[in-house]
């Protein structure tokens, strides 16, 4: 009950979708920070947490997500580590890197079983990242030897029974390096572009970052 008191705080401050939503251009919803003169994909590598995010192939009930990046030269992949009461899973996920090398942001990716890939690769789109120490999502081109501690992405997963499925994530290096009011801010400004579904977000606590044993 207080997870959902706090979901619900969060929840409150994005209005209600008018409107099915259609997967976007990278044109679209891409910022200045993911510029191709100033981002640089290798900085993904290495451990992310999901400080927000409308995955839907993740379980409400998991309430902490952590995923860990290597990035190869044309490809890269991540394993999805979730948890829930003191139980656990993992799913590995293999994808393509740009082909654009203005847009190194715009990535396809899809599932691994036993190193099979499952369907097809679906976009996967870092549209916005922070360079600074800062927690607010912003461009810094003046900071790029910086690595980015904050990054937004937006994937097309594709159709299911005649409704779109999309998965935002807000990604931070720390699981506690945003307080929640600083996740709603950046909600709203996503909300504000109209062209991302934000239906169903759930947002990680530090409560629930403490009682998964990460702090």
């Amino acid at each position: 009950a207080e997870y959902m008191g706090e979901m619900i705080s969060v929840i409150s401050v994005l209005p209600l979708a008018a409107a099915a939503f259609v997967c976007p251009t990278y044109d679209e919803i891409r910022q200045p920070s993911v510029a191709a003169d100033v981002f640089d994909i290798h900085d993904m590598s290495g451990v992310w947490y999901m400080a927000a995010t409308t995955e839907p192939t993740i379980p409400s009930f998991c309430k902490c997500n952590v995923l860990n990046f290597t990035i190869g030269a044309t490809t890269y992949q991540y394993t999805a580590h979730s948890t829930f009461s003191n139980h656990s899973f993992n799913v590995n996920i293999e994808g393509d890197l740009s082909t654009d090398p203005l847009s190194p942001g715009f990535l396809h990716e899809t599932a691994t079983i036993r190193n099979h890939t499952i369907g097809s690769k679906l976009p996967n789109m870092i549209f916005n990242v922070s360079f600074t120490n800062t927690s607010r999502v912003a461009s810094n081109r003046n900071a790029v030897a910086r690595p980015f501690n904050v990054a937004l992405t937006y994937a097309c997963l594709g159709s299911v029974l005649g409704h779109n499925l999309f998965s935002f994530s807000l990604l931070t290096r720390s699981p506690v390096q945003l307080s929640e009011e600083e996740v709603a801010v950046i909600l709203r400004e996503v909300n504000a572009t109209e062209v991302i579904d934000l239906g169903g977000v759930r947002v990680a606590t530090v409560t629930d970052w403490a009682e998964c044993g990460l702090e």
